[in-house]
């Protein structure tokens, strides 16, 4: 009887611990117009996606003012559905921080803050969360932390503040410090330099990754995980980096005349021409750095055993048409069950 009831109770202990995530599936969505194709819309309602992270719009130092402006401001073109919950996201260039003087600070945060609430007002946008994108240096953290508690004093309890966190800044968290937000949202992806051609790909790389996931777990805010679903290729001349060229996939320039495979990944330029609105000369080389479920996968088992937390937000970076070109929802649905 003694041993039946160890057992019983072993087995309830176990079964307790088991219990699976709560997971909120969500994407990232990066462009200056929100208008969801029906694909996209059929994708979202058909695996339960209710959480859209929007870049609302960035923040840049303009010189020639000597101040900060918003830059690229979303425009909504479609009706958000009633289900959906979004969070605006914010990009702020780390240049803002590095110009803009202390006692400015406040400013900067009211007027972002401002034009928030006139997207949201205007779209009849109710958001429980606000998140703020900067790859903040040394040098700015602490301005940037400033501005995050002024934005804080700004909004109350009533909002949810949220920070994406770099890799570096998770290893290195004692001398880049800890943003003054509720969440931080992990970017586990864009690890590496960009190069003007392989074998690397700085979209992810699983031996980069690799000396930095140990981190995670002990990372001090309760953290959410955004993961890549996107690619893009690097554009060079003369074996230095022009830029990048956003969802570019190989096949892409396999049928196009204008440009010549030579290596893995690699194309050269056969004439001079426009492309996706920029101008290449004959000799200039592509370098296509593209993300396959594969990859995702890869990046899902490093990030995995570094959970701490049965409650937290995947998002995939990031969505639009091209997400098609190498996933379907199988695979996407498939994806997110791996932190159930």
């Amino acid at each position: 009887m003694q041993r039946f009831l160890l057992f019983f109770i072993g087995l309830i202990f176990t079964v307790g611990c088991n219990k699976p995530n709560e997971v909120t599936k969500s994407f990232y969505y990066w462009k200056t117009a929100y208008n969801l194709s029906s694909k996209e819309d059929k994708l979202l309602s058909e695996i339960g996606v209710k959480k859209l992270y929007v870049h609302y719009f960035d923040v840049n130092f303009i010189e020639e003012k000597k101040a900060s402006f918003p830059i690229g401001k979303i425009t909504f073109e479609k009706q958000i559905s009633n289900e959906s919950e979004i969070v605006p996201v914010i990009y702020i260039v780390n240049d803002v921080f590095v110009k803009t003087h202390v006692s400015n600070i406040d400013s900067l945060a009211l007027n972002v803050i401002k034009l928030i609430e006139a997207i949201n007002k205007s779209n009849k946008i109710v958001p429980k969360e606000i998140q703020f994108d900067c790859d903040w240096t040394d040098a700015t953290q602490e301005k940037y932390f400033t501005f995050l508690e002024e934005v804080n004093k700004l909004v109350g309890n009533k909002i949810l503040l949220s920070a994406t966190i770099r890799l570096h800044q998770v290893k290195y968290k004692r001398r880049t410090g800890i943003p003054p937000v509720d969440r931080g949202m992990l970017m586990f992806y864009n690890m590496g330099h960009l190069k003007p051609y392989g074998p690397q790909n700085s979209i992810y790389d699983e031996s980069i990754a690799k000396s930095y996931v140990s981190y995670i777990s002990t990372y001090p805010l309760p953290l959410d995980y955004a993961l890549p679903v996107f690619s893009w290729a690097v554009w060079n001349r003369n074996g230095k980096v022009q830029g990048l060229i956003n969802s570019v996939f190989e096949k892409d320039l396999v049928e196009n005349n204008k440009f010549k495979k030579i290596s893995e990944h690699l194309f050269t330029v056969n004439e001079g021409a426009f492309y996706r609105g920029k101008y290449f000369f004959k000799g200039d080389n592509i370098f296509v750095e593209e993300i396959t479920p594969e990859l995702t996968d890869k990046a899902i088992n490093q990030v995995l055993p570094e959970i701490n937390s049965s409650k937290f937000t995947v998002a995939f970076y990031h969505l639009d048409s091209t997400l098609f070109n190498n996933y379907d929802q199988q695979k996407i649905e498939t994806l997110f069950s791996r932190f159930n």
